[in-house]
């Protein structure tokens, strides 16, 4: 995923971060399901069944932990795409603050 390098919040780059989730690209003029990331999370939920009860062991406790294994992959597809832009406003706050601050020699 190529991350740009702009500051605004467009909905091309909400799209972006979150279609990596359901998508995959083989070349840019082609998208393709993206197989591995769905299939490794319905094996996930399937597996997380070993740590409950034979009873709690149901359709809808996996497809729960499919949805909640989505979501975060989701979040974290969104943040890797907002990251730069993020840390450099933090990082901008940061710096006015300690331009600010006077010197201190007992800290």
């Amino acid at each position: 995923m190529k991350i740009r390098a702009t500051t605004s919040w467009d909905t091309e780059r909400l799209l972006t971060g979150r279609s990596t989730r359901w998508a995959g690209s083989s070349s840019p003029a082609r998208i393709q399901d993206n197989y591995s990331e769905n299939i490794g999370n319905a094996v996930a939920a399937g597996l997380s069944n070993v740590y409950h009860a034979l009873e709690d062991r149901t359709l809808g406790r996996n497809l729960g932990t499919y949805g909640m294994l989505d979501m975060w992959d989701g979040v974290s597809n969104l943040m890797k795409e907002f990251w730069p832009d993020i840390h450099r406003k933090i990082q901008h706050k940061h710096n006015q603050a300690m331009a600010r601050e006077p010197d201190n020699p007992s800290h």
